[in-house]
């Protein structure tokens, strides 16, 4: 029966030092939290950088294609957009997403006018 007490005052000991750890933890937790609220995702700006990357190779790609491919002002337009996309996300007016999906938008821009131009050639240069 001794052993019995023993083991109980031991379980309700561990449960108090659990539940004072759970709280101590819960209390940083939301310091962080608090601290990281308006700080951008840092994969989402990796990605972003990797995306500029991207947009800049599928551009001198493009560029060096270009005797091949009818470019209607489409390599400008593109140009002129991702100078103005980068100089509103670098003075703030605008979020990060927003800037990623413009990235992405104007490399799929590029892709398809370049792949479309490349169909009609293999299809009318025969």
């Amino acid at each position: 029966m001794d052993n019995l007490y023993l083991f109980v005052i031991a379980g309700v000991v561990i449960i108090i030092l659990m539940i004072q750890y759970d709280s101590i933890q819960r209390k940083r937790l939301k310091k962080v939290l608090k601290q990281t609220n308006n700080v951008e995702p840092l994969f989402m700006m990796k990605s972003a950088g990797q995306q500029l990357n991207t947009l800049k190779a599928t551009m001198a790609e493009y560029e060096k294609n270009l005797a091949n491919i009818q470019d209607n002002g489409v390599l400008d337009k593109v140009k002129a957009r991702l100078e103005e996309t980068m100089h509103a996300y670098n003075e703030g007016r605008m979020p990060l997403q927003q800037y990623y999906d413009r990235l992405s938008n104007m490399n799929d821009v590029l892709i398809k006018h370049s792949a479309k131009e490349k169909k009609a050639i293999a299809v009318f240069g025969n």
